[in-house]
């Protein structure tokens, strides 16, 4: 991998800003309304997106460190697998209970690998801790959320009101990435 630290940012900030925006059409508004089939396409773009996401952002984290970089990639990417496995039976089952309990275990994982890239962001001396926090908190959230669901209870829906940490990544990938593009720029 040795395109520069802003492709980088960039390919993953805006892969997080699509996925914001077209994951509530797909689970939110067309999986209760029954159109599974634009649920299952959303879910599908989606599943390319975090593995992008997943591949991308390991050049930026790892600074926090190499292992846990690199287990975090991985578990976003079971992750992903995950939402895939959840998307086939909600194709060959068209039940949306079934669906979104796959889905709602699934996100545990992504719970762990929004953990672990908080704690990257923090240990990294070249990343935003503050950010990171953020990160961490979310990942909380969805965990938090994922072990009610699998332990019988109710989604408490935790996750509604930590993942403004996601939102903050994305928006600062972003910003960075350009920011760097244009420190590079200057010194070609």
């Amino acid at each position: 991998m040795n395109a520069p630290q802003s492709t980088y940012r960039l390919i993953s900030g805006f892969s997080l800003l699509l996925m914001a925006i077209i994951s509530p059409i797909g689970f939110l508004v067309a999986l209760p309304a029954g159109h599974f089939e634009v649920t299952v396409s959303v879910a599908l773009v989606v599943v390319v997106l975090d593995v992008i996401v997943a591949l991308a952002m390991y050049p930026i984290i790892e600074s926090g460190g190499r292992i846990l970089g690199t287990t975090a990639t991985v578990l976003r990417c079971a992750y992903a697998l995950g939402l895939l496995i959840a998307t086939v039976t909600l194709i060959f089952s068209q039940d949306a209970s079934r669906f979104t309990t796959i889905w709602d275990q699934s996100l545990a994982i992504f719970g762990i690998h929004l953990i672990l890239v908080g704690v990257l962001l923090c240990l990294s001396p070249k990343l935003p801790t503050f950010i990171g926090i953020l990160v961490g908190i979310t990942g909380i959230g969805y965990l938090v959320d994922a072990v009610a669901v699998f332990l019988g209870a109710e989604n408490p829906g935790v996750s509604k009101f930590t993942f403004v940490g996601e939102v903050v990544l994305f928006i600062w990938l972003i910003y960075s990435g350009f920011a760097l593009r244009n420190k590079e720029n200057a010194m070609l």
